[in-house]
């Protein structure tokens, strides 16, 4: 069954749906580490969306150390939607967490692939090598979050058309504005203070002031996962968290082993690492329009 299944995973002309069956079995039944190695060129983005998905998430359950290095060298050909998804599953199992550090402190993927929110989680690590790890290549984000609001200041030569590109490459897996994006954080479109000041505060000091519902939590599975978002709802048996880019993650109660919450903001501090002053400039002026 396994050389069938490995058969029909990688042929591109079979139905999108046996192939990610498959997948699931061969993933499942190989023990054959050369022929697992070969899972991750599922997740290129010349295969279907759901087969990617279904092979990083098979990929996730395998314990193989070679597979978080195998994507990571992939890491420049995967789409971003794909690396999104990858990089919740580096941070949610601790092995695959230490290789993407360590590939990051090697230079095999710039630190400027990961994204504030994946940053702050890395940096919030239950785990304290791998915290220190973290804090030790990020140890550039700035700690002065007033002095760096004062370096980013705000003037009429804004371009809201630069603005916009800029909204959807670094705010819109989390917040909605003008119909576009994830509603995970807040309507930035619904704020009632949308002045210059009140958006620079809550874009570089997001910890300044947190509204209950967009608390962020940590919850840690009985089968080891991490998983980091919002409290979406609630049920008598299951707990909904919703992370960045808007994915859910259904779990029964009696699956978790662990839910806290440190008490900050979903909304990471250290976006200043991917956009300068004058990018800050463009964007506020385009969360200004109405």
């Amino acid at each position: 069954m396994e050389g069938r299944a490995g058969t029909i995973a990688f042929d591109a002309k079979r139905n999108p749906d046996l192939r990610a069956m498959a997948v699931r079995i061969f993933g499942r039944l190989s023990s054959n580490e050369t022929s697992i190695r070969r899972l991750p060129e599922l997740l290129l983005p010349t295969e279907p969306v759901t087969l990617q998905k279904v092979a990083l998430s098979t990929l996730g359950e395998r314990d193989d150390a070679e597979i978080p290095d195998a994507i990571i060298a992939l890491w420049p050909r995967l789409a971003p939607a794909t690396r999104t998804d990858a990089l919740q599953v580096f941070v949610s199992k601790p092995a695959w967490t230490a290789a993407l550090l360590s590939a990051i402190s090697s230079g095999k993927l710039a630190r400027a692939n990961i994204p504030a929110d994946t940053r702050q989680r890395l940096l919030k690590h239950r785990d304290a090598k791998l915290r220190q790890q973290a804090a030790t290549i990020f140890e550039s984000v700035a700690s002065d979050r007033q002095k760096l609001i004062r370096e980013y200041t705000v003037n009429n030569a804004g371009d809201a058309s630069v603005g916009l590109a800029l909204f959807r490459q670094q705010c819109a897996q989390c917040h909605k504005f003008k119909g576009e994006g994830v509603a995970l954080g807040p309507d930035l479109g619904g704020l009632t203070d949308r002045s210059v000041e009140s958006l620079l505060v809550a874009i570089l000091d997001p910890n300044q002031s947190v509204e209950t519902p967009f608390v962020n939590y940590t919850i840690v599975t009985s089968d080891g996962r991490e998983l980091s978002g919002i409290i979406a709802s609630e049920s008598g048996s299951s707990v909904t968290l919703r992370a960045a880019g808007g994915a859910e993650h259904v779990l029964l109660r009696k699956e978790i082993k662990e839910m806290s919450s440190s008490g900050l903001s979903l909304m990471p501090e250290g976006i200043e690492q991917g956009i300068t002053p004058v990018q800050m400039n463009d964007l506020v002026h385009y969360l200004m329009t109405d």
